[in-house]
């Protein structure tokens, strides 16, 4: 029995520690045939590659520069900035998981650029061409978030920012906009951001790997404690918003069971400052604004108009 039980006990850290590799370490090579995780319907993201592609191309031809930034904990990070020439306002777009600003952002991108925007997209920690090894779901992104603001404020002067996150990006942008940030950020647009770490991973380890958060998620968060020096449970963007004073739009898909729709309630639902959710019938994770892009850029132009003044 006591040689079970170490058995047992072994098993049980390796398949944490692959666990917590597999969902943090960017450089994490799988076991066998390379697993991605299902974000939703497969179909429909086959559908829109090809539109993303197209605007890609778009995009790359219009004339950006790359900038860098330090991270504080000394990571070099990249984000592309594209400008035009008579901007109202900046846009800061914070891209997904294991995406990448140009990857994941240049439909919307495309559409702010030809509303009178300049845009940033960064590639978060970890993610596209920024340094990092680590991705820490929020808690360390969204400090290098805040650096990013400061560092188009102190460009563009006067001009309104907003930000625009979807996924990962969005539940940054919470975190973000709970913590320092400049004065002249007006409003953020909030897509299927996840309520913290620990719940969407609670969620991942029950509907990707069935298994139960305890004491898998346990044992994981102690890792993540030992590691990256911090506890899951801090991320947590209900938290963040108690201190946030701007607009926040929050939008979410109907059919989206990859962070579910009742995380992006539970956002709405936390934040006392001015608000609106809008839920995009039909559309899965992180697929809102290609579902619908009528009704998401009259939202977007409509909150611009009201809060650039």
């Amino acid at each position: 029995m006591k040689y079970f039980l170490i058995i047992l006990l072994a098993i049980l850290l390796i398949g944490c520690d692959y666990l917590f590799r597999f969902a943090c370490d960017s450089k994490f090579k799988p076991i066998g045939k390379k697993k991605k995780l299902n974000m939703g319907d497969k179909s429909a993201f086959d559908k829109l590659r090809e539109e993303l592609k197209a605007e890609r191309e778009i995009l790359l031809a219009r004339p950006h520069e790359e900038i860098t930034s330090k991270s504080f904990d000394g990571l070099d990070l990249h984000a592309d900035l594209f400008t035009c020439e008579k901007a109202d306002r900046i846009v800061v777009c914070v891209h997904g998981y294991k995406g990448n600003g140009i990857k994941d952002m240049a439909m919307v991108a495309n559409f702010y650029l030809d509303h009178n925007c300049h845009v940033l997209l960064i590639d978060q920690r970890a993610s596209g061409k920024s340094g990092g090894r680590y991705i820490t779901f929020g808690m360390k992104e969204h400090r290098d978030l805040c650096d990013w603001l400061f560092l188009m404020d102190d460009r563009f002067g006067t001009l309104p920012i907003y930000l625009d996150g979807v996924s990962m990006g969005a539940t940054a942008s919470m975190l973000a906009v709970g913590s320092l940030i400049p004065k002249n950020v007006r409003g953020l647009i909030s897509d299927c951001g996840f309520t913290s770490q620990w719940d969407i991973c609670k969620h991942i380890l029950k509907r990707n790997f069935h298994l139960p958060a305890f004491p898998v998620l346990h044992i994981a968060n102690i890792m993540c404690r030992i590691r990256l020096g911090y506890d899951m449970r801090k991320t947590d963007t209900r938290k963040a918003l108690e201190t946030a004073h701007i607009p926040i739009v929050f939008v979410h898909g109907s059919e989206d069971d990859f962070v579910p729709v009742a995380m992006g309630r539970a956002n709405y639902e936390s934040y006392k400052g001015e608000k609106n959710l809008l839920i995009i019938d039909g559309a899965g994770h992180g697929l809102s604004y290609s579902t619908d892009k009528e009704k998401c850029q009259k939202l977007i132009l409509e909150f611009f108009e009201k809060h650039d003044r």
